[in-house]
C-alpha cells in the first residue's frame, strides 16, 4: 500500500472488535490489490496526489519507454474511457431498480471490458468484489463528498457506525475500514482523514460529507 493503516495487518488481534477489524483490513487490502489488478491506472492519474502521480509517472516510463508511447497510451486510455462511459449508460438503461447498489453491479461488467475508470468506477469493483467475498450489503456504505462541480469523490466504507458523521472518522466505530482504490488507500477511518489532511491534491473535496446507505 501507498500510505499504510494505523493497524498493520500482520497484527496479532487481542479482542473480539480487533479480530474482526484485521479480518476486514484483510478483505479490503484484497479488493484494493484486486481492483488494481483491474483497472492498472486510473484515467486521470494527473489528478491524484502528487506522491502517486509520481509514482504511475514513473511504472509507465518504465513500461512503456519514450514519450511517444506515453502520449499513445493516453490516447487510448481517453478512447477506452469514453467507450466505457456509453457502455455504463447502456447498461445503467438495462436495469430495472434505481438503487446505487444496482448501478454498480451494471457498472461492473463493463469496467471488466474496458479495464478504464476514476474513483466511481473502482468503486463498482470494489463493491462487488466484497459482496463476492461474502460482505454482506447491510456492511457496505459510500462515502461521498463534492465541492464545485468537478470537485468530488468517492470510496467504500465497511462497517461504518450507523450514525457515523462523514467528516469524522472518530465516530465511525472501531470497526470501519474504508476503501480508496483511487488512491490506492485502506485504513481506519481517522488514518484515512488523518491522510487526507495531509497528501497534496487538488482534486479532493475539501471534506467527504455524504455516507450513504441507500442501497
Amino acid at each position: 500500500m501507498l500510505y499504510g493503516c494505523t493497524i498493520p495487518v500482520g497484527t496479532p488481534p487481542q479482542t473480539a472488535t480487533s479480530r474482526f477489524l484485521a479480518v476486514t483490513l484483510r478483505t479490503c487490502f484484497a479488493v484494493n490489490r484486486d481492483a488494481h489488478q483491474k483497472i492498472r491506472y486510473p484515467n486521470n492519474y494527473q489528478a491524484l496526489p502528487a506522491v502517486l502521480k509520481t509514482r504511475i509517472k514513473a511504472l509507465l516510463a518504465q513500461e512503456l519507454g519514450g514519450a511517444d508511447r506515453r502520449y499513445g497510451w493516453r490516447v487510448q486510455s481517453e478512447q477506452r474511457f469514453q467507450s466505457m462511459v456509453r457502455g455504463v449508460q447502456e447498461a445503467w438503461v438495462q436495469g430495472t431498480d434505481p438503487t446505487l447498489l444496482n448501478y454498480y453491479r451494471c457498472l461492473a461488467p463493463v469496467v471488466d471490458r474496458h479495464q478504464s475508470g476514476n474513483c466511481g468506477e473502482y468503486v463498482s469493483l470494489a463493491v462487488n468484489m466484497l459482496l463476492d467475498r461474502g460482505v454482506q450489503e447491510s456492511r457496505i456504505r459510500l462515502l461521498k463528498g463534492a465541492l464545485g462541480r468537478r470537485n468530488n469523490h468517492i470510496c467504500v466504507v465497511v462497517d461504518a457506525a450507523p450514525d457515523a458523521d462523514p467528516a469524522d472518522g472518530a465516530s465511525y466505530g472501531g470497526r470501519a475500514v474504508i476503501c480508496d482504490p483511487w488512491l490506492d488507500l485502506v485504513a481506519a477511518p481517522v488514518e484515512f482523514f488523518r491522510v487526507l489532511d495531509v497528501i497534496e491534491c487538488e482534486f479532493m473535496p475539501e471534506t467527504l460529507n455524504v455516507l450513504n446507505d441507500n442501497f
